[in-house]
């Protein structure tokens, strides 16, 4: 992924996210809604968390104007651009 010309590594999964979330930016996506797009089998909740915190930290190395996912409390997350 390029963001502001940097080219950005991400892991299958943590790219499979960002697509969902960039797809439909302002979006709140429900944890469980990630997990049905992403994942081929069950997963846990909180492992949607674990990706999320390690985009988060990809993206937050880039600079200020860099696409910033936010928490929606009671939801789950979504991608202000």
């Amino acid at each position: 992924v390029k963001i502001n010309g940097e080219l950005i590594a991400l892991t299958a999964l943590e790219f499979d996210i960002l697509h969902c979330l960039a797809g439909k930016p302002g979006r709140a996506w429900k944890r469980w809604d990630l997990i049905q797009e992403v994942w081929d089998e069950y997963a846990d909740r909180r492992v949607v968390d674990v990706h999320i915190g390690q985009i988060r930290k990809k993206l937050d190395n880039n600079n200020d104007n860099s696409p910033k996912i936010k928490t929606v409390r009671g939801i789950g997350y979504k991608l202000d651009v």
